[in-house]
């Protein structure tokens, strides 16, 4: 066999995506420290680089829902800022996954990585966002 994808160093599947968090170092980057990339693979297609509007860094990732072939995306960008992203929905396993801004500075609570000096830290100890599923 293969492999798909390598260098990984956290990965998720749900429903018909597969999710994984690669830490790269960039050409020519001025920072001498990796940043993470998000690699997406739909329906057994190959994994494609996560789009997203925006430079900001990105230090977690979070999958909190995926429906009908559309993926909501948690990225916290520092300890206590945290955006939520939706994607185009993919027409073919080879279509690039975009993201746009859905909200911004929501709450997303991870481990050992943001709000770590709150006190959700002593009564969570799995990664949340607060969002609610309106129909």
């Amino acid at each position: 066999p293969e492999p798909v994808i390598s260098d990984i160093v956290e990965f998720e599947v749900k429903e018909e995506f597969l999710f994984a968090v690669k830490k790269v170092r960039l050409l020519g980057s001025k920072s001498h420290e990796p940043i993470l990339q998000l690699w997406i693979s739909n329906n057994g297609g190959p994994f494609l680089k996560a789009k997203f509007p925006h430079n900001l860094p990105h230090q977690q990732y979070y999958v909190p829902y995926v429906s009908q072939g559309q993926v909501m995306v948690c990225v916290a960008h520092d300890s206590v800022t945290s955006h939520l992203y939706v994607s185009s929905v993919p027409r073919s396993p080879h279509h690039e996954v975009r993201f746009s801004l859905s909200l911004k500075r929501i709450f997303y609570y991870q481990p050992n990585s943001t709000w770590n000096n709150t006190w959700v830290r002593e009564v969570e100890d799995e990664a949340f966002a607060d969002l609610h599923p309106v129909a």
